[in-house]
């Protein structure tokens, strides 16, 4: 594989968008999370309220 030089720039915002990425693969992981939580403790509650 071929090393291909990149400016201190272009590296920051390549890094600042992997960055990004990942903040938002958080957040939807804490929804999902949440949202079995509430799954869950329906179940538990024996209702299915929706």
């Amino acid at each position: 594989m071929p090393v291909k030089t990149v400016s201190v720039e272009e590296f920051m915002d390549a890094l600042n968008v992997i960055i990004k990425e990942i903040a938002a693969l958080r957040a939807d992981i804490k929804n999902l999370k949440f949202q079995m939580q509430q799954t869950n403790a329906l179940r538990v509650s024996g209702g299915a309220r929706v």
